[in-house]
């Protein structure tokens, strides 16, 4: 279906704040990724806040793997109940940074944003130009890559308060291979057919960000990302023929190939949160963070040109296919909340949550694109010694189910159907401080 592109480039696995990871790093994952404030979180320097640059002292390296596993079903009201096949992977994540003196530090990053490999199985209901056209029970396999390469300066202005800011590349590669319903095109709305569409591309963005020391024991947090514009290119293959068929056109040519084109928007960002040392040995944090999906996430444009089959280029008077996706996403308030308990000078235990509510509407959702978990929950463990550090985490997307009633999807395939989803994350981070 042509909506699984809106998850294809843009999101990752589902989780409480849309397509957004909840931290990155163990340590962030662990307390929610309530981290915007948090001086000792190297991740954070790097991924939200780079005034905490400011904070390093000396050289250190940062290190770390992540892995996720995805839980689904979808009921369409077919016999066979929908299912999430290839659930799983796995991604490494790495931060370096440098003291310039004894205000100002340096930092540089390699974490990927966006990584996805996701099977959905299930019943390709009829549908189409003419409602009866099916691809029978296959696998709608989307792919993603996003990966943000980013170098960052924070400078202690005084003793309480710090500015800095970054700069990232974002690297995005997709693929979908699914049945594919136009829904604008004036000639191709509602045809349906099987597409298989590779695209890759870059994109910039950026983050300011500002730390001030209240007291010794409450710091506060603001952080802000630029929109990041990705234009992905590439190739788009695919193959018309059942809906040929089911019209008694079935002699005509139904294999394609065109250049490929979509415009992409990772929406704008805004942050704020403290950390708050309780007692010596307890901290606590909280964070909210606003995103704009309304402006980023409103439709999907495909643009198709240099079409190689003649009959379709002949039927449309041209061998380019503009296409557009309706999306309807919300802004979202994204709340976190983590604690962190010192057992030792070596250990502590961690503990977070964060909640926001699916930004997408029910009308434009498909499995493909359910961004639909809203309660997230983690736990997590850190230990240091000397130059030292390991920290291990795990996050929950508690299950989350949506039912999809009266669908804006041409052909009316995913009205009363119900889509559940929840994932697992792992993360183990360690460092040096040289």
């Amino acid at each position: 279906m042509i909506v699984g592109l809106a998850v294809l480039l843009l999101a990752n696995f589902s989780s409480a704040n849309g397509i957004n990871r909840n931290g990155s790093g163990a340590r962030s994952m662990a307390m929610g990724g309530a981290s915007v404030a948090d001086r000792d979180d190297y991740f954070a320097s790097m991924a939200l806040n780079p005034s905490l640059l400011s904070y390093v002292d000396g050289v250190d390296l940062s290190i770390g793997v992540v892995g996720a596993l995805a839980e689904g079903t979808f009921d369409n009201g077919s016999d066979r109940l929908g299912y999430l096949d290839d659930r799983g992977g796995a991604f490494p994540e790495v931060v370096l940074r440098s003291s310039l003196g004894s205000n100002l530090g340096l930092g540089f990053s390699l974490v990927p944003e966006e990584i996805r490999i996701a099977d959905w199985v299930y019943e390709d209901l009829p549908g189409g130009i003419d409602g009866d056209t099916s691809y029978g029970s296959r696998t709608h396999r989307s792919e993603i890559l996003g990966v943000r390469a980013a170098v960052g300066l924070g400078w202690q202005v005084t003793d309480t308060l710090s500015i800095g800011v970054s700069g990232g590349a974002v690297y995005n590669q997709n693929r979908l291979k699914a049945p594919y319903i136009f829904q604008s095109h004036p000639a191709l709305a509602g045809f349906k057919t099987l597409l298989d569409l590779e695209t890759d591309g870059v994109g910039l963005n950026g983050d300011i960000g500002l730390t001030w020391e209240v007291t010794k024991s409450l710091t506060v947090g603001l952080s802000y990302r630029t929109p990041t514009r990705i234009s992905t290119e590439g190739t788009a293959r695919g193959d018309i023929g059942e809906q040929l068929a089911s019209l008694g056109l079935d002699q005509v040519p139904s294999t394609f190939a065109y250049r490929a084109e979509v415009e992409n928007e990772f929406p704008q960002s805004a942050t704020g949160g403290i950390s708050w040392q309780v007692t010596e040995k307890t901290r606590v944090a909280f964070q909210v963070d606003w995103i704009g999906w309304e402006r980023a996430f409103d439709n999907l444009t495909v643009n198709l040109s240099d079409g190689t089959n003649e009959s379709i280029n002949g039927l449309l008077g041209s061998d380019e296919i503009v296409d557009s996706v309706p999306l309807d996403w919300d802004d979202q308030f994204v709340y976190r909340a983590g604690i962190e308990h010192r057992l030792s000078e070596e250990w502590a235990l961690r503990l977070g949550y964060s909640y926001g509510k699916a930004p997408m509407p029910t009308s434009t959702t498909t499995p493909m694109t359910a961004a639909i978990s809203e309660h997230t929950v983690g736990v997590g463990v850190g230990y240091a010694r000397g130059p030292y550090r390991v920290d291990l985490s795990y996050q929950w997307d508690l299950p989350a189910t949506q039912q999809l009633s009266d669908s804006r999807i041409l052909s009316g395939e995913y009205k009363n159907s119900k889509v559940g989803l929840e994932a697992h994350w792992l993360a183990l981070t360690v460092g040096y401080d040289f």
